[in-house]
């Protein structure tokens, strides 16, 4: 139970970072009580990046505001870390915090507490056992919802995969690991490819690359920078069946934002094109 009771408390949310392209959706219900009342009620409110906006506004005067639910859904094209907090106008203590990829959402229930649902609805859980001081959290999964199309009329032009991202801090120290897991198809085994990734100002990054080039053989990339891998010329496979390319890596950032994974087409579309297809994946971890 979460309990308003004086006329400055109320319930607060922050992100990491400003919105990509929608704001976050935050819904809120809950029960005001006076000594001679009962009157049920409810609020709807859009983040707003790195401003703190009112999700559940303080009560009246000599009313207790009761907290039944909350929800907050990233309606938002990249991942967002989303922080809940109390505030009473002097004090403020975080409540929940969480990463919600494309599509997730954090829910509260009276009764059950703070949880956050996949992007199917499924309650999301990470794994970690004992106690690793350089471990501060299970590994997360991000799963792109939706095919994303490169047909662009210039070739080899680079473009985000929308959705398919994940949020992180920097300061400098924070260091982040990351395996994107993308299922790519092409017009034709000769429409190549290439991928990356992008994301903010960093003291270090390294990631490899790993692409299809035919039926048996494969491209390694070793790669320091932003949008800097190897063009290939050809694929292992065109459509329907998917190439499979492997990014993973480390990056420490030195600002907020999101690494998302970007991909090029060989070819000038659009009859030439690379889909980047549903069901693509990216798990991440804060390391240190």
């Amino acid at each position: 139970m979460i309990v308003l009771s004086a006329t400055g408390d109320k319930i607060e949310a922050v992100l990491n970072a400003a919105h990509t392209a929608n704001a976050l959706q935050c819904f809120a219900s809950f029960r005001d009580i006076t000594t001679t009342a009962y009157s049920p009620s409810r609020q709807l409110t859009d983040t707003n990046g790195t401003t703190p906006v009112n999700i559940v506004s303080p009560p009246s005067a000599s009313t207790q505001r009761v907290v039944d639910y909350v929800s907050i859904y990233n309606a938002d094209t990249a991942a967002k870390v989303v922080t809940i907090r109390f505030d009473d106008g002097t004090n403020e203590r975080v409540l929940f915090s969480a990463s919600l990829g494309v599509g997730e959402a954090v829910q509260y229930n009276d009764g059950s507490g703070w949880q956050v649902l996949t992007n199917i609805g499924s309650v999301k859980q990470s794994l970690n056992q004992g106690t690793n001081a350089a471990q501060s959290s299970g590994k997360t999964q991000v799963v792109l919802n939706s095919n994303q199309v490169n047909n662009n009329g210039t070739l080899n032009t680079w473009q985000d995969v929308t959705g398919l991202s994940f949020p992180v801090t920097g300061d400098g120290t924070n260091t982040y690991y990351f395996r994107f897991v993308i299922f790519a198809t092409t017009n034709a085994t000769a429409t190549g490819f290439r991928f990356a990734v992008s994301g903010p100002t960093n003291n270090i990054l390294g990631y490899t690359v790993t692409m299809p080039t035919s039926a048996t053989t494969a491209a390694f990339n070793s790669v320091a920078t932003y949008d800097s891998t190897t063009l290939q010329t050809g694929v292992a496979v065109a459509t329907p069946n998917p190439n499979i390319v492997i990014i993973e890596g480390y990056i420490r950032p030195t600002a907020n934002g999101s690494v998302i994974a970007r991909f090029a087409c060989e070819l000038a579309g659009p009859t030439n094109n690379v889909t980047v297809l549903q069901g693509s994946f990216v798990e991440y971890q804060e390391m240190i």
